[in-house]
């Protein structure tokens, strides 16, 4: 008898102009057959890090993008990308109404990268949290600040690379996004969650904003030096298409990931 190839088929739209490398992570986390597409959205002027503007253009373009997953046939589709989502979705409750909305308009489950990151965090028992905000730029940080905010945390310390004196200045930002198209070296992905952790030492958890920044390959580590639950713009979003699946983690992908096993 015929049998469909994957366990679970799971869809994600990623950010636009962006050499989107969640496939391959998301892949690397799972311990079960999964079968995994993606959508860009493109349109005219679309560029990664532009900005939280043109919050009605990338809302178009993100029911584009769930149109076209959900006639793949997926089980779930999720919005990967902190800052960019933020423009039309800037607080929990809006967010939350607004994955019903899509939800229903669309008829297939619909997760948001921020609601994933707050669902995450009350998955590990945060309720302090210490909050890197890596390469973001100062209007993106206060967006994202705003957001957990809204979600009820305390915020004990947030900063950047540059307020953790990891990175000297914007321009050094700019020039390894330039070199890695958006993707940090692990070193410093760790360096700034390790760092994060040290400056809220009562912080009951890590929390990472960037989708620039891919903690799955660095978590285990990062939660062995510090003794801190990591949850993570990815991460969060992999622990959100378990959750709505019934996919489970490899045991060795850090607190989070693992409770799916």
């Amino acid at each position: 008898m015929a049998q469909m190839r994957f366990q679970h088929y799971v869809g994600f739209v990623s950010p636009p102009a962006c050499f989107d490398q969640t496939l391959q992570q998301f892949l690397g986390v799972c311990a079960d057959p999964v079968g995994v597409v993606q959508t860009l959205p493109n349109y005219p002027g679309a560029e990664y890090g532009a900005g939280l503007g043109d919050a009605s253009r990338r809302l178009a373009v993100l029911k584009d993008g769930i149109a076209a997953l959900r006639d793949a046939d997926v089980e779930v589709v999720l919005q990967f990308g902190g800052y960019w989502a933020l423009p039309y979705a800037p607080d929990l409750d809006s967010a939350r109404a607004l994955e019903q909305s899509l939800s229903e308009e669309f008829g297939i489950p619909v997760i948001l990268n921020w609601t994933a990151i707050v669902d995450a965090l009350n998955a590990v028992g945060a309720k302090r949290i210490s909050v890197t905000t890596g390469y973001y730029r100062p209007a993106w940080t206060r967006a994202s600040i705003a957001f957990l905010d809204s979600a009820g945390f305390e915020i004990l310390w947030t900063g950047d690379l540059i307020d953790q004196d990891i990175l000297s200045d914007q321009s050094e930002k700019e020039a390894i996004e330039d070199a890695t198209r958006w993707d940090y070296p692990d070193e410093i992905v760790m360096q700034t969650c390790v760092e994060a952790a040290r400056l809220a030492p009562d912080c009951d958890a890590i929390c990472q904003t960037g989708a620039g920044m891919r903690t799955s390959y660095v978590v285990k580590d990062v939660e062995a030096q510090t003794g801190k639950p990591l949850v993570a713009t990815d991460i969060a979003i992999f622990w959100a298409a378990m959750q709505a699946t019934g996919i489970t983690a490899r045991a060795d992908t850090g607190v989070l990931l693992s409770s799916t096993c």
